[in-house]
């Protein structure tokens, strides 16, 4: 088993993050989902354009509707419900690890798109970091 923030036992993922990374994880979250829900230049990263054509844009935009991931309002929600869940979650079922990820790999992606953070990349680091860890933890099964 690895020391890191994350160990893999047996069909769950156990969270072994301190209250104070919680803490920071969780603000960072709901940092994230303000951008989202801003509409913020930034925030595009999250659910790239598809097409350059505005109208082939839209109607792409209506077909996928339903489908995981894909849109603003979809990555608000995930965002915003990990933000949360983060500060109490002790074990994640391999569903709710994927889920985890994927919120922290759209934190990742917004805040490498926001110049504040471009000089100081810790928030980045941070996230970049429980990814992997994360991923480590799911291939230990």
């Amino acid at each position: 088993m690895s020391a890191g923030p994350f160990v893999r036992d047996g069909d769950v993922v156990v969270v072994v993050l301190s209250a104070q990374a919680r803490d920071v994880v969780s603000r960072s979250l709901e940092l994230v989902a303000g951008i989202v829900a801003s509409g913020r230049e930034e925030a595009w990263r999250v659910a790239p354009p598809l097409y350059d054509d505005p109208l082939l844009e839209a109607e792409a935009s209506l077909a996928s509707r339903g489908d995981a991931g894909g849109t603003l309002d979809e990555a608000q929600s995930l965002i915003g419900r990990w933000a949360k869940r983060v500060r109490d979650v002790e074990r994640l079922d391999l569903d709710a690890a994927d889920e985890f990820m994927r919120a922290l790999n759209f934190g990742r992606l917004v805040l490498a798109e926001t110049r504040s953070v471009t000089d100081d990349r810790g928030l980045l680091d941070l996230f970049a970091w429980l990814i992997e860890a994360l991923v480590e933890a799911l291939l230990e099964g």
